[in-house]
């Protein structure tokens, strides 16, 4: 079983050879640095996979906006925002949700931000 290193991470300095260089990283030889080099990186194609989040993005963007008019104590956490999508046919992880509104915050203050800078 190979191990696959990316050779454009190994290689960080100029030489006279650079092929040489990377074909000293381990489980790497010099045909394989060789065919890399001529052929160029391999571009992979960009991950189509449908979020299950997508469909409760209206509802879980009121519910934000709603959260953050309310006090800080009486706020409800990401965990129970996330126990709240369950029962309305949420199927996917809690880290989806998480991870949706951190981007949601984040975007939030940088429109913030920017409004308070023009």
């Amino acid at each position: 079983m190979s191990t696959h290193i990316p050779f454009h991470k190994v290689y960080t300095r100029q030489s006279k050879s650079p092929w040489v260089d990377r074909a000293r990283a381990p489980c790497v030889t010099i045909p394989v640095v060789s065919n890399f080099l001529r052929r160029g990186e391999p571009v992979y194609a960009k991950r189509q996979a449908l979020s299950k989040i997508k469909e409760f993005e209206e509802l879980l963007i009121s519910w934000l906006k709603r959260e953050a008019r309310r006090r800080r104590k009486a706020r409800k956490t990401v965990k129970n925002l996330y126990e709240d999508l369950l029962p309305l046919g949420y199927s996917g992880s809690y880290d989806r949700v998480a991870a949706f509104v951190r981007k949601w915050r984040e975007e939030q203050r940088l429109t913030a931000s920017n409004q308070a800078n023009p």
